[in-house]
């Protein structure tokens, strides 16, 4: 258990506090310092605040339990304990480079030292400052610094990083995988993914178990290969540094770097696993930026010191042991022989990755323990996962070869064979020539599998048939069966392949127009290309039945077909058979039909209507089914006649268009009637519908008021010429759309059906608010009553016709 977990040290409550009152409201105000922090704190807060309100059941049990509380309190004084020795650490580092200085601490230093560590005072770092004997350095030229930066990781792949190592109190991601840095990528990334699997298949997860998949993740990106790991690790070398720039204020404070100092530094650095080189460049752009003076010489000690590969620590030149942990400081390279350090990470001579060492050990000794438990399958795997980091490494061979004397592989089945089904591919084998075997069916892109674990485990079974639904379409695959008992797999295997997995194509289309019928379908993954296969009045029963109109990936236009005739289709789809290379694998194929005809428009749109928004016109209307576009235009003096009107301005408009601003706006509407015409289109026929009509004034109330006018005279007759005199309100002109003008006697027509067309004017223009229309010099009827009407009763919308009175529409 760590400090997390300990309630006492979670709480910042003294260890030895046994009241019950004082207890209970430390929790009460830590529950809402948490709950605060939780939800207005930085991302570090806000992830502890959620683990400690987490816990709050368990805190409470603890701290409510006399014997739980007890063994918790001491728990809590081990851990400071244990957290005091490594601040003492802290300091005697932080000592060891002040003597090698000579200078002396001043208050600003101590007060450094201070605010670094949690469990000593400021009374007690003096006291052990004034036992460490500190003397005065001398000058030096200021230190300059030329060297260039190593490529890091990204900035914000470093905050995720720390911030989820921060909430498992872990310093990096090697202390998280629980390997030597010196370890391979290869190792890594497999410890990694064993991670992710183990905490993936967790039922319950909380922010522990979400942290370490997010680790998992991070480090088999950063540690993927060695350019990443490289990368990785000059960026934990920067870390370091940072942590020991501490330190290096302290050595510096009077200005000036001795060469003691700057060796003590180095030490402390390459035992964080710095390298000398890289700890020298860090301490003089340091100094250089401070603008410090440096001792310099030629005599280097801390670069002539060993260093032990496992657990960093240095040793004086002729020892062969490390001083720390007793492993050795050399060893004979696995797979040349040739003695190489323990802190390099690669064989120079050979390239064995020698970091491996600790991992690959422990996966001998998991190999032996498991072999000699009678665990044959889990031995042999951990002795071949030892294998993949060290092949032909003699312990782990010898290890193996044990395990199999001691197991024998059983014998495999034979004759495999593999047939399509509708929904995959179906594998049976003759039984191998021994009771009690199982098999294991394996799958394998690109080659045959060699081994059980060479591909993808399809099933384990008993029986010696197995269905396939899982293999990939269009892939060519190959399939292998091993026998197992014990979990032992035999040394051969059956082998298939390659096979391959057909399918036909999906989500087919036919849609028929004038002479014409276009197919439309999604192809299978894989497949070479589509047959398209024709027979009038029904589809062709089978690949070859009836005419081949071609072939094509996804969609094909047949021409040139007759109206009213049913014609039949087979879709057959072809991939490039693997074991004959200019070969073909047909499907069965799929079948549907058309009847081309002559379409029908589409319906109108219904209920169109326009009102003023802002400095616009917003058009709504109801779209009729499987309308997706219209064609929307206007003119100012009558109505588009069609979607391609040469006259007025128009605008075609999806039903996304549509929905996304909830109507059609026409920007910028001049006060002005506006005759709208909306037409539905057919995209695929290219019919549109007649138009849904509407005229709007964009806010203006436009009035035409008419009269009859005799013309009267001293020669008249009752047959002179007369005409319809017009008067509008407003400024400025206005255009009146077609008029029809009735005539009746005996009384005022009531619609332009109610009486006698007399005539039909197409256009009417009132110039400063006046215009008449000439009446023929005869009209039928005696004395009638004469009255306009809009030829579209639309236009009724925004521009009223007021009569004059009775008897002044009277002839």
């Amino acid at each position: 258990m760590g400090r997390r977990d300990n309630a006492h040290l979670l709480l910042d409550l003294d260890p030895g506090v046994a009241d019950e009152a004082t207890i209970q409201a430390r929790i009460a105000d830590k529950q809402k310092e948490w709950a605060r922090q939780r939800s207005s704190g930085n991302a570090a807060q806000r992830r502890r605040a959620e683990y400690a309100l987490s816990r709050l059941d368990d805190l409470r049990r603890v701290m409510g339990d006399t014997e739980l509380r007890r063994a918790d309190a001491e728990e809590a004084r081990e851990l400071r304990r244990e957290q005091r020795r490594d601040e003492a650490h802290h300091l005697d580092v932080a000592i060891g480079v002040l003597r090698a200085s000579g200078g002396h601490c001043d208050e600003a230093q101590v007060e450094r030292l201070a605010g670094s560590v949690e469990t000593f005072s400021r009374q007690e770092i003096e006291a052990r400052l004034r036992k460490s004997g500190i003397s005065v350095g001398e000058d030096a030229p200021p230190a300059t610094s030329t060297r260039t930066m190593k490529p890091v990781i990204d900035p914000v792949q470093a905050r995720d990083l720390v911030s989820e190592l921060d909430h498992l109190e872990l310093d990096d991601l090697y202390a998280f995988l629980e390997l030597n840095p010196r370890s391979s990528p290869q190792a890594l990334c497999d410890r990694a993914r064993e991670i992710y699997r183990q905490e993936s298949s967790r039922s319950r997860k909380d922010s522990i178990c979400s942290a370490r998949m997010k680790l998992s993740g991070l480090a088999s990106t950063l540690l993927a290969d060695d350019e990443a790991k490289e990368r990785y690790d000059n960026y934990l070398a920067i870390r370091a540094m940072e942590d020991l720039k501490e330190h290096l204020e302290l050595a510096g404070a009077d200005g000036f770097l001795s060469q003691e100092v700057i060796e003590e530094l180095v030490k402390q650095a390459r035992r964080r696993g710095v390298e000398a080189e890289d700890a020298r460049a860090f301490i003089e752009g340091h100094a250089a930026k401070r603008k410090w003076r440096l001792q310099r010489t030629v005599a280097r000690e801390a670069d002539s010191l060993r260093q032990c590969g496992f657990c960093f620590e240095l040793t004086a030149a002729g020892a062969s042991h490390c001083a720390g942990c007793g492993e050795p400081l050399e060893e004979p390279c696995p797979r040349c022989g040739q003695v190489q350090p323990s802190s390099v990470a690669a064989c120079p001579d050979c390239g064995c990755r020698l970091g491996d060492a600790p991992r690959v050990r422990a996966l001998l000794s998991e190999g032996k323990t498991l072999g000699r438990r009678g665990e044959w399958a889990a031995a042999l795997e951990a002795l071949d996962r030892a294998l993949g980091y060290w092949p032909g490494w003699k312990p782990a061979e010898a290890a193996r070869r044990k395990v199999l004397e001691d197991n024998p592989p059983p014998p495999p089945g034979g004759d495999l064979r593999v047939s399509p089904l509708a929904a995959g591919l179906r594998l049976s084998w003759e039984p191998a020539a021994e009771d009690g075997v199982t098999y294991r069916v394996v799958r394998k892109a690109g080659g045959a599998p060699h081994r059980a674990d060479d591909g993808e485990t399809v099933a384990e079974v008993a029986a010696t048939q197995l269905d396939d639904a899982e293999a990939a379409v269009g892939e060519p695959t190959y399939y292998a069966v091993f026998s197992l008992r014990h979990g032992v797999a035999s040394a051969t295997a059956v082998i298939a392949g390659p096979c391959l997995r057909t399918a036909d194509v999906g989500e087919v289309r036919a849609r028929a127009t004038d002479g014409e019928v276009r197919l439309s379908w999604r192809p299978p993954h894989g497949c070479r290309t589509v047959e398209v296969w024709r027979r009038t009045g029904r589809p062709p029963a089978r690949r070859g039945d009836g005419t081949l109109m071609g072939t094509a990936s996804d969609a094909w236009r047949d021409r040139g077909v007759s109206n009213g005739a049913l014609y039949g289709y087979r879709l057959v789809a072809l991939f490039r058979d693997p074991s004959a290379p200019f070969g073909d694998r047909e499907t069965t194929g799929v079948t549907t039909t058309a009847t081309p005809s002559v379409p029908e428009p589409p319906q109108p749109v219904r209920g169109l209507t326009a009102r003023r928004s802002g400095r616009g016109l917003m058009l709504r209307w109801q779209w009729p089914d499987g309308c997706d576009e219209v064609v929307v235009r206007y003119s100012h003096d009558d109505f588009p006649d069609s979607p391609a009107a040469a006259s007025g301005a128009g605008s075609r408009v999806t039903r996304r268009e549509y929905d996304r601003e909830a109507g059609w706006m026409l920007q910028g509407a001049e006060r002005r009637p506006h005759f709208f015409a909306v037409f539905a289109l057919d995209t695929a026929s290219s019919l549109a519908s007649l138009p849904a009509r509407l005229v709007s004034g964009a806010g203006a109330k436009r009035e035409v008021r008419y009269r009859v006018e005799r013309r009267r005279g001293l020669f008249c007759r009752g047959g002179a010429p007369a005409r319809v005199e017009l008067t509008c309100n407003g400024d400025g002109s206005l255009d009146l759309p077609a008029l029809l003008l009735v005539a009746k006697s005996g009384g005022v027509p009531v619609s332009p059906q109610d009486g006698h067309l007399l005539i039909e004017v197409t256009r009417v223009r009132l110039e400063e608010g006046h215009a008449s229309i000439p009446l023929p010099a005869s009209v039928p009827g005696r004395r009638p009553y004469l009255k306009l009407f809009f030829k579209d009763a639309a236009a009724a919308g925004q521009i009223r016709l007021l009569p004059a009175g009775q008897e002044d529409l009277r002839l």
